[in-house]
């Protein structure tokens, strides 16, 4: 044995004493012996590759010089897809899951990194093909950068069966979700025309999308809310309430919940307002996609001895899983109240028949500081929200116990929020939308409930543990 392959397995087995128990199969070799050596070489292998290609899918959106011109409810769509295969390809080689998409099993010797990779390549490269190929935002980056990643990344595992194998494993799994997802009804969607009655309450598209009349314009996604979930029965399992307690849009801008959530709203999410310091440091620190700071918690969370790459691949599947259905129930909420936006609602207070609220004509959210419009949905139920809640919820149930981290946010470089809990977290992401000026609090409210639902729904019925098979590192 080489003096690198030993100081490997002796790594390897310290990263799998600090785990706990493993949860393969028991090997009929004693511990400490090459057999068992190997197997814990392939789960630090899983787990280095789980993190790194979970890293690639992010950058493939997030990093400036590659941006995908990806709206959040697409993005979270794809981390599930990504995030999917990759639970399902090291279910495919050790089933200790439910798989997602791919139900086949792996023979023979595989090259677990190979696999992850294959999986993990093969549908970023459909989704990034997709871009390239884009009518309206061409964009070539996103896939060079993938196959880029890919063809690195393969040049350092050694040539050989075991390769071979996982290769055209991963190939397999990602063509399985692939097939999955194939007309989910999300090809296509992006701003449509949107028509609105104009009347007090009714959403109508806001600044710079909407036309010269003030009342017809576009929005985003309006087929959304009809998109296939992954996990869910069906988009309005979880449907919100009506606002304000009332489906007559214009009752509702007249109850004294609206009147206290207009001024709030306004006084405190404006470009131009009483917001304090830390109120505003919310407001941008959560401004970033919900589905790129959300997997940003599950991996701070998960980045730990405790979980092991299997575990960690199915916990950061769970979130984004959750992530992509709360946004699906999200926009099938929104579009059936179609609620108007602070920013509408402010300006046109003056004919809203509320004798309590004040017109502001000028009034512009925060994040117009930035050259960040009003996102171009109705209000009710905040998506952003929503996400937040269906991630606390998985992370809740996966991680157990206490859930304090520490994380950045690329909308807001260099300033670290601490939270001691994920609770806590999706609180605050959740208010931070009433201190952009995005949203009403009722709509923050109601969103981050209906993401729990979500949440709790998901982890409760995929990609639950096979019977008999402990959790490791489980408390």
């Amino acid at each position: 044995m080489s003096p690198s392959r030993r100081l490997l397995m002796l790594a390897a087995l310290a990263s799998l004493t600090a785990c706990g128990t493993p949860t393969d199969t028991p090997s009929p070799s004693a511990p400490g012996t090459l057999a068992s050596a190997d197997n814990a070489l392939r789960d630090v292998a899983a787990r280095a590759a789980v993190l790194h290609w979970n890293e690639v899918a992010t950058a493939m959106v997030s990093r400036v010089d590659i941006p995908a011109p990806l709206p959040p409810a697409p993005e979270a769509l794809f981390y599930a897809m990504t995030s999917g295969a990759v639970h399902d390809v090291l279910n495919a080689i050790d089933r200790r899951y439910e798989p997602y998409a791919y139900a086949g099993r792996a023979s023979g010797s595989v090259d677990v990194a190979a696999a992850v990779a294959a999986a993990a390549h093969g549908v970023l490269a459909a989704v990034a093909t997709g871009i390239k190929n884009d009518p309206v935002f061409p964009n070539s980056k996103p896939l060079d950068y993938v196959d880029a990643a890919y063809a690195s990344y393969l040049a350092t595992l050694a040539d050989g069966a075991g390769k071979t194998a996982g290769i055209a494993l991963g190939q397999a799994v990602a063509g399985a979700m692939l097939a999955e997802r194939a007309g989910d009804g999300s090809a296509g969607l992006g701003l449509a025309p949107y028509p609105t009655p104009g009347t007090p309450g009714a959403y109508r598209p806001t600044p710079p999308f909407v036309a010269p009349d003030g009342i017809t314009g576009v929005a985003d996604a309006p087929g959304w809310g009809a998109v296939r979930p992954f996990v869910l029965s069906a988009p309005d399992a979880f449907r919100a309430p009506a606002p304000y307690g009332t489906t007559d849009r214009a009752a509702a801008v007249r109850t004294a919940r609206y009147t206290a959530d207009f001024d709030e709203v306004k006084a405190l999410g404006g470009a131009v307002s009483s917001r304090s310091a830390d109120e505003t440091a919310i407001a941008f620190f959560w401004l970033e996609n919900s589905p790129l700071g959300w997997n940003r918690v599950a991996r701070a969370l998960g980045d730990t001895p405790r979980f092991d790459a299997w575990r960690l691949a199915r916990l950061l599947a769970l979130v984004q899983l959750a992530e992509a259905d709360s946004y699906i129930a999200s926009f099938d909420s929104k579009y059936a109240h179609a609620f108007w936006r602070p920013i509408t609602a402010i300006r046109l207070a003056a004919d809203d028949g509320n004798d309590a609220t004040a017109a502001d004509p000028s009034w512009d959210v925060a994040s117009s500081l930035f050259g960040v419009p009003t996102p171009p949905v109705p209000d009710y139920p905040s998506a952003h929200s929503s996400a937040g809640g269906a991630a606390e919820a998985v992370l809740q149930d996966v991680v157990r116990g206490r859930t304090a981290f520490t994380m950045e946010s690329s909308s807001l470089p260099g300033q670290a929020r601490s939270f001691g809990s994920v609770t806590e977290a999706a609180r605050e992401n959740a208010v931070s939308r009433v201190y952009v000026g995005y949203h009403f609090r009722l709509a923050t409210e109601a969103g981050l409930e209906q993401g729990r639902q979500v949440g709790r729904y998901v982890v409760a019925h995929a990609l639950l543990p096979v019977h008999g098979r402990p959790e490791q590192g489980a408390d």
